[in-house]
């Protein structure tokens, strides 16, 4: 049976509860968008401090009921929207997702997504996209999921066009399911944030193959010269990877655990990916392989960011922010000689199911604090 593609962890409270598969109609009306993400290279800075603070919490809504399918020429895999933020500066920002079936009958597969804000592309060109949570589908069923972004807490103001992708490939009708409904709001909350994120530099990373001598990972996900400006009170780089592919060498990226590393200057963080808790998953009415452990991720569940902490402010001036992961070799891949390692005893040749390339998925940014 063919495996589709699917979906670090520290911090980030994470919550989760089932809800049941819905058949209502969707209500959003989106537009198509490309799925592929670029390299964001923008600084979003926090409201200027003198902005009274909030009394009331208040709720934005960025997809309501939104369906999210694959019909051939109808592509709604990614669908865009808007949301207005509000002005003041709140202390709390958490993040709801909820995936409802359509007509009843939700995408059978577990499939890799994502919520993101866009900057640019109005004229035409590439949105860059800002990665607020990636997640993964459940087998089959719906569910719904809490995320703490307060960290990220700068990208929420005034008017933003938004964006749902879910790496889907059935839609109205297919024998597999209808695709997904997707609920998704961010619920602000007033209080104290004594060391409130001020600004947020993206860092640019997106995918890399793992395992390819010819790809090395120090090249796919190249090292970022950022800039400091004085008085930062302190400093997070805020990582989300997941690892995708399988039937390599020691089956890789799915289900092998391996050593993630950030680098700030000459400070080195590690932190291994692996997800060995997906068999507690509460969401256990799903239909498919959703218990073994996986590289960063679990079917039916959002991917947890991994979230450094720089023991000390960066000083004013130009930084280095660097990744890598533990040294491999996938010897099971097109024109590995000799060909060895396949786990299922298959070719080298890749083959979009059982055998598929190695690769990270990875989002990142920078956090300056007060």
């Amino acid at each position: 049976m063919p495996r589709p593609s699917a979906l670090l962890a520290l911090t980030s409270a994470l919550a989760l509860s089932l809800t049941a598969c819905d058949d209502a109609a969707p209500t959003t009306t989106p537009r198509d968008a490309a799925a592929e993400l670029a390299a964001p290279d923008d600084v979003v800075d926090a409201a200027t401090p003198d902005v009274e603070a909030p009394l009331e919490p208040v709720t934005v809504s960025l997809f309501e009921r939104t369906h999210v399918y694959f019909a051939g020429a109808d592509n709604r895999r990614s669908v865009d929207g808007t949301a207005t933020f509000p002005t003041a500066r709140y202390a709390r920002a958490t993040l709801t997702l909820t995936l409802a079936c359509p007509s009843g009958r939700c995408d059978a597969w577990d499939r890799v997504a994502s919520l993101s804000l866009l900057d640019g592309g109005e004229d035409g060109g590439a949105a860059t996209e800002l990665e607020l949570a990636r997640f993964v589908t459940p087998y089959g069923v719906g569910g719904t999921w809490t995320l703490d972004v307060s960290d990220l807490m700068p990208l929420f103001r005034g008017e933003r066009r938004t964006r749902v992708f879910i790496d889907t490939w059935v839609g109205p009708g297919n024998a597999s399911g209808n695709g997904w409904l997707v609920t998704a709001n961010i619920a602000f909350e007033p209080g104290v944030n004594e060391h409130p994120t001020e600004t947020v530099i993206p860092l640019g990373w997106t995918n890399a193959v793992y395992g390819d001598p010819m790809r090395p990972i120090e090249t796919q996900l190249a090292p970022r010269t950022v800039t400091v400006p004085a008085g930062v009170g302190g400093a997070k780089v805020w990582v989300t990877t997941t690892g995708h592919g399988q039937g390599n060498r020691d089956n890789c990226a799915e289900f092998c655990s391996r050593t993630h590393t950030v680098r700030f200057d000459d400070q080195r963080f590690d932190q291994p990916l692996w997800r060995d808790d997906c068999a507690a998953n509460p969401i256990r009415n799903q239909r498919g392989n959703w218990q073994p452990s996986r590289a960063g991720w679990c079917p039916g569940d959002i991917a947890r960011p991994w979230v450094v902490t720089l023991p000390a402010a960066p000083a004013a001036g130009s930084h280095t922010v660097a990744y890598d992961v533990d040294a491999y070799v996938n010897t099971c891949r097109p024109g590995s000689t000799p060909c060895t390692g396949c786990v299922f005893r298959t070719s080298c040749d890749y083959n979009d199911s059982s055998h598929t390339e190695p690769y990270y998925r990875v989002a990142a940014y920078l956090l300056l604090t007060r």
